[in-house]
């Protein structure tokens, strides 16, 4: 397990790193966000650090995760149409029959609202 954490600082490695950075530049070898996420962190998480500087190492590694996991830019139209298909009305035949039905219902109600 020591050797999982600790490899990065063999002198091999470091060597290794070196040449790299002087045959490529520097420039090629700038840390990922996740990189930079997994320093903050352990900035933040090292009980050694004054509180002060620890809080601060938060707050970054807040604002570099939600921009990290920050959603894609989606345009709202502010449209609020719900589309729930198709609305059929059953014909109930004439104006005469249809109030004479819903009469009929109404009285239905007030007579079961009343039983119990």
């Amino acid at each position: 397990m020591l050797a999982a954490t600790q490899w990065v600082n063999d002198p091999f490695v470091r060597q290794h790193q070196m040449d790299l950075i002087e045959q490529y530049g520097a420039d090629k070898f700038i840390p990922t966000e996740v990189d930079v996420l997994n320093g903050v962190y352990k900035i933040a998480d090292d009980t050694k650090i004054l509180p002060e500087i620890r809080l601060r190492a938060y707050e970054l590694y807040a604002k570099i995760k939600q921009r990290y996991f920050e959603k894609p830019n989606v345009h709202n139209t502010q449209n609020n149409i719900i589309n729930q298909g198709v609305m059929q009305v059953v014909s109930h035949g004439s104006d005469s029959e249809w109030e004479q039905s819903c009469i009929e219902q109404q009285q239905r109600l007030i007579r079961d609202a009343n039983t119990d």
